[in-house]
């Protein structure tokens, strides 16, 4: 395993990653720490908003569509 540098920079400290070659391509071993975090803010906004309940307008509107598929069946 190879160690690079990455010359851009995070929070004012060069970036290290652990880097292993696999059939010519280069994998990094580890996420850097803000990936992480930024994960993990995703993870929690999405869990806030799926559980949010579905708002009356969306009911109605999917209510419509599966009135006007139904009558097409019938048809």
């Amino acid at each position: 395993m190879a160690e690079n540098t990455d010359s851009k920079k995070l929070s004012g400290k060069p970036v290290k990653t652990k880097v292993k070659k696999m059939n010519g391509i280069q994998h990094q071993s580890t996420l850097l720490p803000i990936h992480d975090m930024l994960g993990d803010k995703l993870k929690a906004y999405y869990a806030q908003v799926a559980s949010e309940p579905i708002p009356d307008r969306l009911t109605d509107l999917l209510a419509e569509l599966e009135a006007q598929s139904a009558k097409k069946r019938q048809s």
